[in-house]
């Protein structure tokens, strides 16, 4: 999170913090990245999930945002896709936001559906914070 926060120009402190599985970026904002539990959706939130190839459900690269928000995912789903809405045809919209061309394509989407059914079976990972660096010691953040 903090080479994309640099890339965006958004400033940051980092905190001391005991996590596992995952851990807020701000109330409604959760870093899910490695969370792989049933049911394990919090209510009201944002929850990003990654399928990044040491995840429980490797696609190589891509992930989700899950919400119980239809207005903030129908927003989501457009910036995911260029803007568009993306089941009209794109000559026939005025585009009104702004997009960043993250969807995933077919493929790695019939991917994710093919090994899901090994990825429910099987046991993940439990992540915790000791399982990366402290970021904070590398000379890129001093």
């Amino acid at each position: 999170m903090p080479f994309l926060a640099h890339k965006l120009g958004i400033n940051f402190e980092w905190r001391d913090e005991e996590w596992e599985n995952y851990y807020y970026l701000t109330d409604n904002i959760i870093d899910a990245a490695v969370l792989w539990e049933k049911d394990s959706y919090i209510p009201g939130t944002f929850m990003c999930l990654s399928f990044q190839f040491k995840k429980h459900l490797n696609l190589g690269r891509g992930g989700m945002i899950l919400t119980d928000n239809k207005e903030a995912s129908l927003s989501l789903k457009k910036m995911s896709y260029d803007g568009r809405l993306p089941n009209i045809p794109w000559r026939e919209q005025n585009i009104s936001t702004f997009g960043y061309h993250y969807y995933m394509t077919p493929e790695t989407a019939q991917k994710g559906l093919d090994k899901l059914p090994h990825a429910i079976q099987s046991n993940p990972k439990q992540w915790t914070i000791s399982d990366w660096p402290d970021l904070t010691k590398m000379e890129v953040f001093k």
